[in-house]
């Protein structure tokens, strides 16, 4: 079985996350990121008018990561 590591879950490492699962149901994936969670920052522009929260922007990928059956791994990656 191959393994690979994606590290962050921002967009470019949950939309790697989701090619790889596409192309190997077997393939070994883990996610290395601070929180288990995506901050959507393109809404920031909506919270100074109070049409959104902090809170608002924040999606749990609790669910994704068990849909496309990715290890977490709770770290900071510094280099």
């Amino acid at each position: 079985m191959h393994k690979v590591t994606v590290i962050g879950a921002g967009f470019a490492g949950l939309t790697a996350v989701r090619q790889l699962r596409k192309r190997s149901k077997d393939l070994e994936i883990t996610l290395i990121a601070p929180r288990k969670e995506l901050h959507y920052y393109p809404g920031i522009i909506w919270i100074p008018s109070g049409m959104r929260k902090r809170e608002d922007l924040i999606i749990p990928l609790d669910n994704f990561f068990r849909r496309m059956n990715v290890n977490f791994h709770q770290a900071s990656v510094t280099g």
